[in-house]
């Protein structure tokens, strides 16, 4: 319609110039940002592109709230390996070897693919769930909702998986990264000079496992990376409240700026 406007409310806490289409958010007239790093970006390319200057909102994520609302402190030595989907997936490059050596170190793992994956990356996919569905110490999850898997978990390993910052937002256990080259989708997001929140973090809230370590980890070396991350987790107090608005209320949040925009 001529007259109506458009507003956009972010669906991840990633920055909004790597993962996404280049224009993604070029048009709509305001945005509900997760957080100040969103808000720069979005102001950097305004700016470098001469494009209309949109209403931009300090409005923090509505998942976070959902997730911390159904947060359960579970004794459980489960390792949760959630990956993301496409050619640089765990999926794609190192499932069968992640979760062999995993299960081989004696470790109880649960694998959690995303819904895409089994449209995009099936055959890999399918041939890791049958090679493993009938270990005892394996386990696939298929729930749509994350809360089980996080809160049964000691461990997250992950690629490029937005999973990361909801199991450290409600969670104070490590983070490992597979170093899988990263999802890319706009090729000048380097134009920018912001880097995106999901390339800083990686060293900031966890440890990168290199892929080609995979083979060669034992129990001891697999355990010093889990220490190293768990220091991190130490901090994150501080990384949360410098990088999200509104922790715990943005639902409320984000209603008061719709009605303020109605009014």
């Amino acid at each position: 319609e001529r007259n109506s406007k458009y507003f956009y409310v972010h669906h991840s806490p990633m920055s909004t110039h790597m993962i996404y289409e280049e224009n993604a958010f070029d048009n709509f007239d305001g945005i509900f940002c997760v957080g100040p790093y969103q808000i720069k970006e979005t102001l950097e390319r305004e700016e470098k592109y001469s494009l209309k200057k949109k209403r931009l909102f300090e409005s923090g994520y509505s998942n976070f709230d959902e997730l911390l609302t159904n947060k359960k402190m579970v004794k459980n030595d489960e390792i949760l390996i959630a990956s993301s989907w496409g050619k640089n997936s765990i999926v794609n490059t190192c499932l069968n070897e992640l979760i062999s050596k995993l299960i081989s170190l004696n470790y109880k793992v649960t694998f959690r693919p995303h819904n895409m994956s089994f449209k995009n990356d099936k055959k890999k996919l399918n041939n890791a769930i049958n090679n493993f569905k009938e270990k005892n110490n394996f386990k696939l999850d298929l729930n749509p909702d994350s809360i089980e898997s996080i809160n049964n978990s000691k461990l997250l390993i992950t690629d490029w998986s937005g999973i990361a910052f909801e199991y450290y937002v409600i969670n104070n256990k490590p983070i490992l990264f597979v170093d899988t080259p990263p999802k890319i989708n706009n090729k000048n997001y380097t134009k920018l000079s912001e880097k995106p929140l999901e390339i800083t973090m990686r060293e900031e809230i966890g440890e990168i496992l290199n892929i080609n370590e995979i083979k060669k980890l034992d129990k001891s070396s697999l355990q010093e990376k889990i220490i190293l991350a768990s220091k991190k987790v130490n901090e994150s107090e501080k990384f949360i409240s410098k990088n999200f608005y509104n922790l715990g209320r943005s639902v409320n949040v984000i209603c008061d700026q719709i009605e303020e925009l109605i009014n």
